[in-house]
């Protein structure tokens, strides 16, 4: 449970405290309810939703955030402040570099530093989709096995090979491995390589916290698995040759 910290109610007089957790990531302000009405219209109400509450409110929870969480940002952060894509690194996307004329939508993706594994954007017909910086959805096995036609009908025994399309090398992504999961540069280095610490907050991290970050793997139907496929655009069997 994030820690509910004291702070300056005079700064936030124009939000609730509920939009003020939302914006905060949990670190300020008061939890909603369960389905709450509250937090929904902050998610989508496009004239005054996540987007102009965050710019018109972060500075002053950046303030309280680095103090409590040198070398990290929120959410929201990552979001909308986060360098933007450059045109190299969106080259690099595989399927998913086709972001045309919506580079400002995405943040400059972290360095990644090692482990096997594809994010499914660049081979399967998903958006690029990040948290914090990382991709957020892997390539699995049982995607691998599919779309090469190593998997058997549960009646016939009989190869799905879709039409014949599915076939052994069809299909080049390669699936993500619990023995050598994909790592990535830490936040706080992510944040020093752009130039972003500030000082007083990089003086307080220790050489541990710009150690790799090792990507979470989480099994179907996990909450969070949802919420992240949830922000995906929909899969289908077009993958790349």
């Amino acid at each position: 449970m994030p820690r509910k910290l004291r702070h300056p109610k005079e700064r936030f007089e124009e939000i609730s405290e509920v939009e003020l957790h939302f914006l905060s990531d949990g670190l300020l302000g008061t939890a909603p309810e369960e389905h709450s009405w509250e937090t929904f219209k902050i998610k989508n109400d496009f004239m005054h939703g996540e987007a102009m509450l965050w710019d018109e409110n972060k500075a002053e929870i950046l303030q309280a955030w680095i103090r409590e969480r040198p070398g990290t940002r929120p959410r929201l952060w990552w979001e909308y402040d986060a360098p933007r894509i450059t045109s190299e690194s969106a080259a690099l996307l595989g399927r998913g570099s086709d972001i045309g004329s919506r580079p400002d939508d995405f943040c400059e993706p972290r360095r990644r530093l090692g482990g096997v594994g594809n994010p499914k954007f660049e081979h399967l017909n998903y958006g690029p989709s990040f948290h914090l910086g990382i991709p957020d959805s892997w390539i699995t096995q049982d995607e691998c096995d599919m779309y090469n036609g190593r998997l058997r009908h549960v009646v016939t025994g009989e190869p799905i090979t879709c039409d014949g399309k599915w076939t052994e090398g069809h299909f080049k992504g390669v699936a993500i491995n619990p023995s050598d999961l994909p790592k990535f540069e830490s936040q706080p280095a992510y944040l020093r390589r752009h130039d972003l610490l500030m000082p007083e907050e990089e003086r307080r991290l220790k050489a541990k916290d710009y150690e790799p970050e090792t990507v979470e793997v989480f099994e179907e139907g996990d909450e969070e698995t949802e919420a992240n496929n949830a922000n995906q655009w929909p899969a289908d069997s077009g993958q790349i040759q």
